[in-house]
């Protein structure tokens, strides 16, 4: 009998059902700690991105380029980000 090698589908079911049982098997107050140190990520990390793209916007206005409008609005969007994840970790927050 030949072995057969799983597929993508597969595995990637196999990986998301192994992460939802060790997601299940955490105490309430874990999930909400790892809930909170996830926003508080996304909000360091859209922050930065914000101010990398607000940074390259006025680079890029200075240097006469087209493209700074589009830069500055990603950096509007991931700010608008960043808000939103600072107002549900404020939230999460006893």
């Amino acid at each position: 009998m030949e072995s057969r090698r799983p597929t993508k589908i597969e595995l990637v079911l196999a990986v998301a059902s192994t992460v939802a049982m060790a997601w299940l098997s955490l105490p309430e107050h874990r999930q909400e700690l790892a809930i909170m140190r996830l926003t508080a990520w996304a909000h360091r990390a859209s922050a930065r991105l914000a101010r990398l793209q607000g940074h390259a916007g006025m680079s890029d206005e200075l240097a006469g380029r087209p493209q700074a409008r589009q830069l500055y609005a990603a950096a509007y969007r991931l700010s608008q980000l960043r808000d939103a994840a600072a107002a549900a970790l404020n939230r999460m927050r006893p």
